[in-house]
């Protein structure tokens, strides 16, 4: 490996460690902290099976007690409410409320959204992509849990009729509007495998 591309990748680590750092800070905004930001964001994406306070501290990367904290802080904000799960009373489920709606709408990391959006389009693009293979790589080396969208996932089974679907994990129906939310079940769909001719 040449000096060049040492120094690039040195480069890459280092100015990584500068935006999440510059992130956090900006995060300790309008009464919240970093945390209790990333669990409103969190609660507005994920899916219903997902809504849990066990799934909160896996995607925050913290234990139930430091987790449930931070869901009673949003609670008392009233950014956020439990509901029993209908079918089974013993499941909490988080669901953000109108305030936590609104206040979303000045979540402070939109500006780190505009400062992409000033970026060339394929800069954009290449950069995405290059993030979401760290991220992944990451993950897998280190053995983090790992989060994605339902209708990527492998547990997913889908029809042509976009409106049914169903989690092969759970195996229940899953609603459309839930298809393109983060799941805490998520699994890496398995590439597909070419047949080769005789």
């Amino acid at each position: 490996m040449s000096a060049a591309s040492l120094d690039c990748q040195d480069r890459v680590a280092r100015l990584l460690d500068q935006l999440t750092r510059l992130a956090r800070g900006l995060q300790f905004a309008d009464g919240l902290n970093p945390a209790q930001w990333d669990c409103l964001r969190f609660i507005s994406r994920a899916n219903a099976h997902s809504r849990t306070p066990g799934a909160i501290a896996t995607f925050l990367g913290t234990t139930k007690g430091t987790a449930s904290q931070t869901i009673i802080a949003l609670e008392g904000k009233g950014f956020v409410r439990r509901e029993k799960d209908p079918c089974d009373r013993r499941i909490c489920r988080l669901v953000i409320t109108d305030a936590g709606k609104t206040k979303l709408e000045n979540d402070p990391l939109r500006c780190v959204r505009h400062a992409a959006e000033r970026l060339p389009h394929g800069t954009a693009e290449m950069l995405a992509d290059g993030l979401e293979q760290l991220v992944c790589d990451l993950r897998i080396r280190h053995g983090c849990h790992e989060f994605g969208v339902c209708n990527k996932c492998g547990h997913f089974i889908g029809s042509g009729d976009k409106a049914k679907a169903t989690c092969g994990l759970l195996q229940e129906s899953i609603p459309q509007t839930e298809t393109n939310r983060i799941c805490v079940s998520f699994k890496k769909r398995e590439p597909a495998v070419e047949l080769g001719s005789d």
